[in-house]
C-alpha cells in the first residue's frame, strides 16, 4: 500500500544501511525525488527488504535499473516505477495512487526551476530566488539540522563546495546581511530544492547582467538635492566626544529644530568613565510595574552607515525597516531605502526566524542568551543587545535585567549624555571596545531604560574611526493592534 508520509526530515533513511545483498546507498537530500525514493523504499521494507538481485529476478529486469529507481537522484519513469512496485509485490490496486504521487513529485520539483523573463538581471534573479526559498516555509532550526547532516553524509556534486559554515547560512533579521550566490543556492537545496535546480540557478545567475546601482533602482531614486538633505538629517550621533554632563550633540534635529554644525569624530576614541553609577541611576528611574498592553510587537529602525574618512558624515547606506509580529498571528516586515525593496514580506506567527533572544527578566539568563553565539565580553554583549532589540520590544523588567547585566560586565565605559538626533531625545551613552577593533556603543533613555541607538564604529589600530553603522530604534512597543 502507498505510504502517504512525506520527508521525515533526516538525510539517510534509518534502515538504509541494513539491507541484505548489494550495499544500498542512502537517499540524500530533502527534495521531491528524495521524498519519493523514501516512499519506494518503505514499500520495499514492507515486502521484507528483498535484495535488488531477488527483485530483478521476480520481474525479469536488472539490478541497476531497480537501484537507480529508488536512489533519490531523480524521479523514475512510470515504466521503471511499475517494475519496481511489482518486484516488491505491491498491490496493483494502489498503482493509480502511485501514478498520482509520481505526478505530484514531478510538479513539486519543477517549482524550483528558474522561471525568469528575458529582461531579467542578476538583482531580479536573486530577489526571485529569495522569494522561492521563503515560500517553502522551512524554519531555521530545520535548515541548520539539514546543513549538519549534509556536511556529515556528503554534498551533491552540483552544489558549491564546501558546505557553508552554519553562521553563513543563518539570517540576522532586519540587519543588512547579504547572502552570496553560493549561500543562496545552499539555502535553496536545504529548503527542498533539487541539486539540478541549484545547478540551473547557478548557471542563470552567472549569465545575467548585474542590476542597476542602488540610486537607479525603482523606489530608491533620490535626486541629488534630496540625497544631500538625507546626509544631513540622518547624520548620526558621534558619541566619542561626549563625557560627563556635556551632551555630544551633532547633526540636524529630526524634530525640525535649529541645525547644529556636524562635528566629525575626534582623532582618537577616548576610554570613557566608569559605568556602574550611571546604570544604577537609569535602573532607579524605571517603573518595574509599567504596563505593557497587548501581544503585538512593533519595532521600527533606521540603519545608517557613515564613512569612510575624511568625510565622516557621508551616508553610504540608509535603510528603514518596520517589523510587526505576534506570537499567535502572522506578521510582516517592510524594508525600504538604499538597495532595498519597499514591498512588505509576510512573516509566520512568532518572532522572526534567527532573531537574537528571547529576552529575559533574569540578568544571568539574559547574559547566557546573548553570549550563546558570541565570545564573552562587553562589546559582544552590546552587539547582541542591539540585535535583540531589533526584533523584540523590551518590557520594563527586561530593560532592568539588561542594565543589571551590563552593570556587572567588565570593560563597559560611560560616554556621557547625548542627544539622539533622529529621535530628538536625551540619552546616556555607554561603550565597549572589542578585540576585533570595533567600538560598540549604546544609548539608553535615562527615564525608561529603552535602547535608543546602537553604533558599531570600526577603528584603525591607532584608534581613528573608519566607518560607523548606526541603528536608531524609532519605535519599540507592544500593543494589542496589528499595524
Amino acid at each position: 500500500m502507498l505510504d502517504a508520509r512525506g520527508d521525515d526530515g533526516h538525510a539517510p533513511h534509518p534502515t538504509d544501511a541494513r539491507r541484505r545483498g548489494r550495499p544500498v546507498k542512502p537517499v540524500v537530500g530533502y527534495h521531491p525525488p528524495a521524498d519519493f525514493a523514501h516512499r519506494m523504499r518503505r514499500a520495499r521494507e514492507a515486502d521484507g527488504n528483498p535484495s535488488y538481485q531477488v527483485m530483478a529476478q521476480r520481474v525479469n529486469s536488472n539490478q541497476t535499473t531497480l537501484s537507480k529507481a529508488d536512489s533519490g537522484l531523480q524521479i523514475p519513469s512510470w515504466e521503471h516505477l511499475e517494475l519496481y512496485l511489482k518486484s516488491v509485490n505491491e498491490d496493483p490496486s494502489t498503482f493509480d495512487e502511485w501514478r498520482a504521487a509520481r505526478a505530484d513529485a514531478i510538479s513539486r520539483a519543477a517549482r524550483f526551476q528558474p522561471d525568469l523573463g528575458d529582461d531579467a538581471d542578476r538583482l531580479a534573479a536573486r530577489r526571485a530566488l529569495r522569494s522561492l526559498i521563503a515560500a517553502q516555509g522551512v524554519d531555521e532550526q530545520t535548515i541548520g539540522r539539514r546543513r549538519a547532516e549534509t556536511e556529515e553524509h556528503g554534498a551533491p556534486a552540483e552544489l558549491p563546495d564546501p558546505v557553508p559554515a552554519a553562521q553563513r547560512l543563518r539570517p540576522r533579521p532586519l540587519l543588512p546581511t547579504r547572502w552570496t550566490d553560493d549561500e543562496l543556492l545552499w539555502r535553496l537545496y536545504l529548503s527542498g530544492g533539487t541539486p539540478d535546480a541549484a545547478e540551473q540557478w547557478k548557471a542563470r545567475l552567472e549569465q545575467l547582467p548585474p542590476g542597476p546601482p542602488p540610486w537607479r533602482r525603482r523606489g530608491v531614486v533620490v535626486p541629488a538635492v534630496a540625497a544631500a538633505l538625507v546626509v544631513l538629517t540622518v547624520a548620526g550621533l558621534w558619541l566619542a566626544g561626549g563625557t560627563g554632563d556635556t551632551p555630544a550633540r551633532t547633526g540636524v534635529a529630526a524634530s525640525g529644530g535649529p541645525a547644529r554644525t556636524p562635528t566629525p569624530p575626534p582623532p582618537t576614541l577616548t576610554p570613557g568613565a566608569p559605568a556602574q553609577a550611571e546604570l544604577d541611576a537609569v535602573i532607579a528611574a524605571i517603573d518595574p510595574a509599567e504596563a505593557a498592553a497587548g501581544d503585538h510587537a512593533h519595532v521600527d529602525v533606521v540603519i545608517t552607515t557613515y564613512g569612510p574618512p575624511p568625510e565622516y558624515l557621508n551616508t553610504t547606506s540608509n535603510v528603514n525597516e518596520e517589523l510587526d509580529w505576534s506570537p499567535a498571528a502572522p506578521g510582516r516586515v517592510r524594508t525600504y531605502g538604499t538597495g532595498a525593496t519597499s514591498s512588505p514580506e509576510p512573516l509566520p506567527p512568532g518572532p522572526p526566524a534567527g532573531a537574537a533572544g528571547p529576552p529575559s527578566a533574569d540578568p544571568v539568563q539574559l547574559q547566557r542568551t546573548l553570549e550563546g553565539v558570541e565570545r564573552p565580553g562587553a562589546a559582544a554583549l552590546l552587539r547582541r543587545l542591539g540585535e535583540l532589540c531589533v526584533a523584540y520590544p523590551l518590557r520594563a523588567p527586561e530593560r532592568i535585567a539588561v542594565l543589571r547585566m551590563l552593570r556587572g560586565t567588565p570593560g563597559l565605559a560611560y560616554r556621557g549624555k547625548t542627544i539622539a538626533d533622529r529621535l530628538g531625545l536625551p540619552g546616556k551613552a555607554f561603550s565597549a571596545d572589542g578585540p576585533d577593533g570595533v567600538r560598540e556603543t549604546v544609548v539608553f533613555d535615562p527615564g525608561t531604560g529603552r535602547l535608543l541607538v546602537h553604533e558599531s564604529t570600526i577603528q584603525r589600530q591607532n584608534g581613528v574611526p573608519v566607518t560607523t553603522r548606526q541603528i536608531v530604534y524609532v519605535r519599540s512597543v507592544w500593543d494589542d493592534q496589528p499595524d
